[in-house]
């Protein structure tokens, strides 16, 4: 089977936190954000499925599998190797019918499938499953390890009397019996009036040393989430970027647009670009995937002056984790999973002179 080929989401970046005037552009960098440039290691497998989600730790990547399962991928050189598989589609324990996020954690693996979070021993054996009962019914959950238990976040939609308005979670649990909201910000209203509903997929970066980051690209803002003490805490950081980029959609995309009709949802392009459509935690700061046209990505620290690493295509972006980012990309005969791991962007950053 053939992985799902994840498309470029876009948000509108709040005025209030906007940056300099202008609409600058990258030109430069387009059409050439080759893979191969930035040296990464490319993988091919036949056997890798519908990946959903993703988890890497050392030269394994957890792949988790929108039909069912979980596939444990070795990574050796240029070359990948499927190493074992466990779980299936079901409703019984250990089974998945609506699995949107996982987590490697320090026994194994957790999935979350709906209101249920599943745990698997590291060689793949069901440990439990467990009901969740979380503030708010939320839209494509995902799941992170944190310090001291575990993270859902994802999109939940609070009605209001003047609009419907879908926010940001991020939800923390030490022991999955009580959950306690964190962060709760405003991402779009159902009627246009705020923000896009052209958002970033992923919210949640896990970090290695305790400190993680939340956002989802609406505004010029992110939420360092830090996790070091019995409960973590949240600091909001503004703005990230001095510049917003700007882009037209995809002449696909726009037919869609054109052609979709969803009763009490308005869709609008954004007047700008997201600022990031996914973080990195790195020893120098946090890196952002940032798009600058619709089709690629230029990896950049935040600050107020910019320092590019990396550029990047947009398609095929599955997102960052803390040990590193991932790229699903079917142009060949089967297909690849491209791995840019936390040794390779800590040397790049490295490389580039503080400015």
């Amino acid at each position: 089977m053939r992985p799902v080929i994840v498309a470029l989401a876009l948000a509108v970046v709040a005025p209030a936190c906007a940056g300099r005037d202008g609409d600058p552009r990258i030109e430069e960098y387009r059409p050439a954000a080759a893979l191969d440039r930035l040296g990464f290691t490319v993988l091919e497998g036949d056997d890798i499925g519908l990946v959903g989600d993703f988890d890497i730790r050392g030269d394994t990547v957890f792949l988790l599998d929108r039909a069912g399962g979980v596939a444990v991928v070795e990574r050796t050189g240029g070359s990948a190797r499927l190493v074992a598989r466990f779980a299936r589609r079901g409703p019984g324990p250990g089974e998945f019918l609506q699995s949107t996020g996982m987590t490697a954690t320090r026994s194994g693996v957790a999935v979350v499938d709906g209101t249920r979070l599943h745990f698997f021993s590291a060689s793949g054996d069901p440990l439990s499953t467990t009901m969740v009962s979380l503030p708010c019914p939320i839209v494509l959950p995902a799941v992170a390890q944190s310090r001291t238990g575990l993270f859902v976040s994802g999109s939940c939609l609070r009605r209001g009397a003047a609009s419907d308005t879908m926010k940001a979670v991020l939800i923390w649990s030490a022991d999955t019996a009580v959950w306690q909201v964190i962060i709760d910000a405003p991402r779009y209203t159902r009627d246009g009036t705020f923000g896009s509903v052209f958002g970033a997929r992923s919210l949640l970066t896990p970090g290695i040393d305790g400190v993680h980051a939340f956002g989802g690209g609406e505004s010029n803002c992110i939420w360092r989430v830090h996790d070091e003490g019995e409960r973590p805490t949240a600091t909001r950081e503004c703005p990230v970027v001095a510049s917003l980029y700007s882009g037209d959609p995809p002449p696909e995309l726009k037919a869609r647009m054109r052609a979709t009709r969803i009763p009490g949802l308005v869709l609008r392009w954004p007047e700008h670009l997201p600022v990031s459509l996914d973080r990195f935690i790195t020893s120098r700061g946090i890196l952002l995937l940032r798009p600058f046209t619709t089709d690629s990505l230029v990896l950049q620290l935040a600050g107020s002056v910019p320092r590019d690493i990396a550029v990047a295509p947009a398609d095929g972006l599955l997102g960052c984790k803390a040990y590193g980012c991932l790229w699903l990309r079917d142009e060949g005969r089967s297909p690849q999973l491209i791995v840019l791991d936390r040794a390779e962007i800590e040397r790049r950053i490295a490389a580039v002179p503080a400015p």
